[in-house]
């Protein structure tokens, strides 16, 4: 929309408040801003569902072969909280990853069981140590 003076900018704080929630995108590297808590979905109101209650729980319509729901809430979880740059690391690598990011007390444990001295290297290999079940694709 144009202003009175013809012109279709916005002012400089604007711009840069701008350029600053953009950045991450911009700079090609939105992986590292996922977990920002204004980037956060807000959480349902009184009375209301979980915005993911509906695909709770198997309920016989996992192929053969696929991880259940609960396992792909696990597994994301994991590369939600863990910086895609710190890879390689190590379990202390991976748990100040997860700390600098506020990953919740489920997945600090879930890193915290991993075996020292051991190097991942990526989300998947952190996954298969843990426990969890290579999802197989046909």
């Amino acid at each position: 929309m144009t202003d009175e003076r013809g012109s279709d900018k916005h002012g400089p704080m604007l711009d840069e408040q701008l350029d600053g929630e953009t950045q991450s995108i911009v700079d090609g590297s939105p992986i590292e801003a996922r977990a920002q808590e204004r980037r956060q979905m807000e959480a349902p109101g009184d009375d209301e569902p979980e915005p993911d209650a509906r695909i709770r729980g198997d309920r016989g319509f996992t192929p053969e072969g696929s991880l259940t729901p609960e396992e792909v809430e696990m597994r994301s979880d994991l590369a939600r909280w863990i910086e895609p740059s710190v890879f390689p690391a190590d379990r202390e690598t991976l748990l100040m990853s997860a700390e600098r990011q506020g990953a919740p007390d489920d997945v600090v444990g879930m890193i915290s069981m991993l075996p020292e001295g051991t190097e991942f290297t990526n989300v998947e290999a952190v996954w298969e140590q843990l426990g969890g079940r290579r999802e197989q694709r046909a």
